[in-house]
């Protein structure tokens, strides 16, 4: 296995300093790293974002800078990517280092399998050059000083692949941070207010949460949809789902999806359904992934949303006014957009479903 520092400084010795990405469990202990040590660092809001910004820094720099992700993350990057930065556009150089959730013949999700079994035949169908990095320090250096070379000199994108488990476990140092409400305590809060409506839940911990939470207090799953992949999409399904189902839905949502495709909040001016409440779980982090923040406890998301069409919007940072908001909002006119700041402990043990992504949506789509 890698160890996290000696590949950063890999890096560095070959001036790639500055980095730009989507945090990723596979590269969770890199990233943990390149947060705590990098010269520069940017933690974007989507992959596109992450690609858009290095070529901004090679646009002003010269240098080579370093984007990395997720591969379910390829496709919110290819636009960028394919009609700018290539080598038959812009040729603009770059280094991408890409997580491999999915590999096939490594258990993983269902959400992972089909990206995971296609991610290298992509690539090659659409001539980007690739390598998969090796766990040991001296194969790696040897494979960087060829890939480095070929970014430098030919000028273009090259991705570097990273099978799970190939970086040695860094524990970041702690930061203090503000006790905020719990959010396993939330969601059950939510669930009681609002027992007969229909919830979309984020990808991540979010959707297991709710899993655990339905099974713990022996109800069923069929009032669930557990976006369990595309991050930052959960809104979409849900503002569409309310539209067109008459059905109340509640969104559950995490604040790194809510950032990622902020955009589609926008579309609840064309919705603007009365039967949606938008609840984003804000713990200002990318929890799933290793912790990495977002920025989210900076900025005023009811603000945002408010301006966005949001006939009614609040933000949350206490118990009482959690209980006091989900009364209110029982009985008001929506669209309903709500902020809660939750703290970002990890549960331990936490379930993953059992039930197939097509055993629980059968179940959701069976209560109309």
């Amino acid at each position: 296995m890698l160890n996290p520092k000696e590949f950063y400084d890999l890096l560095v010795e070959n001036d790639l300093k500055y980095f730009f990405g989507v945090p990723d469990s596979t590269l969770k202990y890199f990233c943990s790293y390149i947060d705590e040590y990098a010269q520069g660092h940017m933690i974007c809001a989507n992959e596109g974002n992450a690609i858009a910004n290095a070529m901004g820094y090679h646009l002003a720099t010269n240098k080579v800078p370093v984007v990395y992700m997720q591969n379910s993350g390829f496709g919110n990057a290819l636009n960028p990517i394919l009609s700018m930065a290539s080598k038959e556009i812009y040729q603009i150089p770059m280094l991408i280092i890409v997580g491999w959730r999915g590999e096939p013949g490594i258990k993983d999700e269902p959400q992972h399998i089909h990206q995971g079994k296609v991610l290298l035949p992509s690539l090659g169908a659409m001539d980007l050059d690739y390598d998969i990095l090796p766990t040991k320090i001296e194969s790696a250096h040897k494979l960087m000083n060829q890939v480095l070379h070929k970014v430098k000199t030919e000028s273009k994108p090259y991705f570097l692949i990273i099978k799970k488990g190939t970086f040695e476990k860094y524990s970041p140092k702690e930061v203090s941070s503000i006790s905020y409400l719990n959010r396993l305590e939330v969601i059950k809060h939510i669930l009681k207010t609002f027992p007969y409506d229909k919830y979309i839940a984020s990808t991540g911990f979010i959707s297991r949460e709710l899993y655990q939470l339905r099974e713990q207090m022996g109800q069923g799953h069929e009032k669930d949809f557990l976006t369990i992949g595309s991050m930052g999409h959960t809104s979409q399904i849900a503002y569409a789902y309310a539209k067109h189902s008459g059905k109340k839905a509640i969104c559950l949502d995490g604040d790194g999806s809510f950032l990622m495709h902020m955009g589609g909040t926008t579309a609840i001016q064309h919705y603007q359904s009365d039967n949606i409440i938008h609840i984003v779980l804000n713990n200002g982090c990318h929890l799933s992934v290793g912790g990495q923040p977002t920025i989210a406890h900076n900025i005023k998301l009811e603000k945002i949303a408010k301006e966005c069409g949001f006939a009614q919007s609040y933000s949350v940072t206490t118990k009482e006014k959690l209980e006091s908001i989900l009364e209110k909002v029982k009985n008001e006119t929506g669209p309903v957009f709500i902020d809660i700041k939750v703290s970002n402990e990890s549960i331990n043990d936490l379930m993953r479903p059992t039930l197939t992504p097509q055993q629980m949506k059968k179940l959701f789509m069976s209560e109309q």
